[in-house]
């Protein structure tokens, strides 16, 4: 009958692999806090930087972004409105390293060179860029709304602004904050535009790229992780926030 009894190798070694754990585990420990130290030390301006032109993308791109998905929208039969949808589109179609070199032709002229290295092209840039997104999810937001609620308070002697700021937006406020962590999301992580714009060339991800590029592993993911959470943390909050229930009706 063949014997069940471990192999002689196997049960001397087992002593030695579970007086090694504790220490090596330790020693895993101090890496990846040393690890997380160097990331945080010295990216951490950077993540600053990554934060905030992401969040200005998302504020600035909001109300022009509100304003033609309702008018897509309320209007969408007509042909001047689906020339619009496909002009709001357009920039998820092109691909961001020709988005950025236009913006370099564009920021670096004549009449506009005194802003090139400021942070006005950067967060121009990446609102352009990524106002599609905004434009996407308000429309959805826009279609599910019952039109008669404006078409009442029209007849009832509403301004068209009156109607915006007190019917439709309440309505789609939720969608406008899922509209604007889109954009926040899509900005903070953008590359292609990030290595090519000089005020983006001081970002999280531009840092996170040079060290891939000089092979910095323990480094590298430290501040991956970083980043994934400064893009993941604002989702949690607002989902907190609305609670399951209102998060199934956004």
């Amino acid at each position: 009958a063949a014997s069940s009894a471990p192999a002689p190798g196997l049960a001397s070694s087992a002593p030695a692999v579970a007086r090694a754990a504790p220490r090596t585990l330790a020693e895993r420990g101090t890496e990846l806090r040393r690890s997380f130290g160097a990331a945080f030390t010295r990216a951490r301006a950077d993540l600053r930087r990554s934060v905030g032109y992401g969040t200005l993308a998302a504020l600035v791109g909001l109300a022009p972004a509100f304003v033609i998905a309702h008018a897509i929208a309320r209007h969408r039969e007509r042909a001047w409105a689906r020339a619009l949808e496909f002009a709001a589109l357009l920039p998820l179609a092109l691909p961001g390293c020709v988005v950025g070199i236009a913006a370099i032709l564009l920021w670096n002229s004549d009449w506009l060179s005194s802003l090139y290295a400021t942070s006005v092209p950067a967060v121009a840039v990446l609102t352009g860029r990524f106002l599609p997104l905004c434009v996407l999810v308000l429309g959805v937001a826009f279609a599910r709304q019952d039109p008669a609620l404006e078409e009442a308070a029209a007849m009832a002697g509403a301004s068209p602004l009156h109607r915006m700021v007190r019917i439709v937006a309440p309505m789609a406020a939720g969608a406008c904050v899922l509209a604007a962590l889109a954009v926040y999301a899509c900005a903070v992580r953008e590359l292609d535009i990030a290595v090519l714009v000089p005020a983006l060339n001081s970002t999280a991800i531009v840092r996170l790229y040079n060290g891939v590029h000089f092979a910095r592993d323990g480094y590298v993911a430290a501040l991956a992780l970083l980043l994934a959470a400064s893009i993941v943390l604002p989702f949690g909050v607002w989902a907190l926030a609305r609670g399951p229930r209102r998060l199934e009706q956004a």
